[in-house]
């Protein structure tokens, strides 16, 4: 069970490694015209950050996702 952790919170990290890698680029898209598309799709990928971020935290909080 503990290896299923560990691996978990790796994959985690690498996660969370990778979005703040990309997050620069979002600046790039301010330069386009405004799009109410463009902008549902922004909307979308931050919840799902949001998210994401929200049962990270649950995990390291209790030690395991869906608690």
């Amino acid at each position: 069970m503990s290896k299923n952790h560990a691996q978990a919170a790796e994959d985690i990290l690498t996660l969370i490694q990778t979005i703040s890698e990309n997050n620069p680029r979002f600046a790039l898209y301010q330069s386009l015209p405004r799009s109410d598309i463009l902008d549902a799709a922004f909307i979308n990928i931050f919840a799902d950050i949001v998210e994401f971020s929200v049962e990270a935290t649950r995990f390291y909080r209790k030690g395991s996702i869906g608690n």
